[in-house]
């Protein structure tokens, strides 16, 4: 289904295009491509320039508060997204990267996010076979529930601090 909706994307950027040229001409939308390229492109320049001071801030003023530096590394990250989703042509993109920039919408797609990490103990993103046994061109996972991607043996041998506390409940 996921590649399915990859190999869709694209024929329906095209679609939105022909679209936007019919109704205000091609001229126009054209021009349209180009500014949302131009946008993106000084947003990841302003968000990359910007990041770095906002995450020692995060991380300072975690020390003082009960703030995470999480939220704000969350937010470059979302907003170096929608960079690169303004800079693919296409009014798709666009607009899910309007919907990135927005905070409201943004936290939103957050949540959705966490809860999905949170539901299955880990989140797989990648590229390739999805068959096992298949090579894979790309895989980042994310693991927010340890115990739910190894055994309670590896735990413990894992944590040092399991063993001494079971050793002295043995006692």
């Amino acid at each position: 289904m996921r590649l399915f909706l990859f190999l869709l994307f694209p024929f329906v950027e095209v679609y939105l295009f022909i679209q936007v040229g019919d109704n205000f001409g091609y001229l126009a939308a054209f021009a349209g491509l180009i500014l949302a390229f131009v946008a993106g492109a000084n947003l990841l320049r302003f968000t990359k320039a910007r990041s770095a001071q906002n995450l020692v801030d995060a991380f300072a003023s975690a020390q003082t508060s009960q703030t995470a530096p999480a939220a704000a590394m969350g937010t470059v990250m979302a907003q170096m997204a929608a960079a690169v989703l303004l800079m693919i042509p296409g009014y798709l993109s666009d607009l899910l990267a309007l919907l990135i920039l927005f905070p409201l919408t943004r936290s939103l797609l957050m949540l959705v996010l966490i809860k999905r990490v949170m539901k299955s103990g880990s989140m797989k993103f990648g590229f390739g076979p999805s068959r096992p046994g298949q090579k894979t061109l790309l895989a980042i996972r994310l693991i927010s529930n340890p115990k739910a991607t190894c055994s309670k043996a590896r735990r413990q041998r894992l944590n040092p601090k399991i063993r001494r506390s079971k050793r002295r409940i043995e006692r």
